[in-house]
């Protein structure tokens, strides 16, 4: 299985759970975070579940925005979701080959940048002062290209294409199952390891390896 079958394979009831918990408590604080800068037009990539699109959306009537995802489970979902929003639009979109009409856009919103093969030739086609908004891990899973162990490590990749604003650290618990998902691949161990530490403690206290995943907000320099 390739990682765009892989993505395909998700199911809506594995999309809908990161719309809850941890990933909903995320999605908020980052449109805490997005609400102090002005927007008018937002293009979101890898957008899964649609969680921050929906609180973004309905938070501000007025805006225009965009969610894509590179999969027809993920559109399906959208079309279920948003389907009678009057402020969300949605399409298929594969960041890494399709072209972007970027002029349509004065805000660019990614929690899934690890996932992408060509990031910084991405970022850098980004029009300067876009509003732009990043979440990123510190922990290796299927599909991650790159992982961050500290906001140094972000501004050493990013820096000099974003101006950073504000960076705050979340953390996220292990996925439940995701380690039968992941099966030989380099992250079976590492979601053992986090999964069993996380249910021997009956859930309550963090992992042995604590996943966090950095929130960023700046403006494209």
């Amino acid at each position: 299985m390739d990682l765009k079958e892989y993505y395909e394979s998700d199911n809506r009831d594995h999309m809908a759970n990161y719309a809850t918990g941890h990933y909903l408590e995320r999605n908020t604080r980052q449109a805490e975070m997005i609400s102090k800068h002005h927007f008018s037009s937002v293009i979101e990539l890898g957008g899964s579940e649609g969680g921050l699109c929906g609180i973004v959306a309905s938070q501000n009537p007025g805006i225009r925005y965009h969610i894509t995802d590179l999969t027809d489970a993920a559109v399906s979902y959208y079309k279920t979701k948003f389907g009678n929003s009057e402020n969300v639009t949605y399409s298929k979109l594969d960041a890494d080959a399709d072209h972007i009409d970027w002029g349509k856009y004065d805000a660019f919103f990614c929690n899934s940048l690890e996932h992408f093969k060509h990031d910084l030739r991405l970022i850098k086609q980004i029009p300067k002062g876009t509003l732009v908004s990043i979440c990123l891990p510190n922990f290796q899973c299927v599909g991650h290209y790159r992982t961050f162990s500290c906001t140094d490590d972000i501004i050493d990749r990013y820096g000099d294409h974003i101006d950073f604003i504000e960076m705050e650290m979340v953390s996220v618990p292990p996925t439940r199952f995701t380690w039968l998902k992941n099966a030989f691949v380099k992250s079976f161990v590492f979601d053992i390891v986090n999964w069993c530490m996380f249910h021997m403690c009956g859930g309550t206290v963090a992992p042995m390896v604590t996943r966090r995943k950095w929130i960023c907000v700046g403006r494209k320099r």
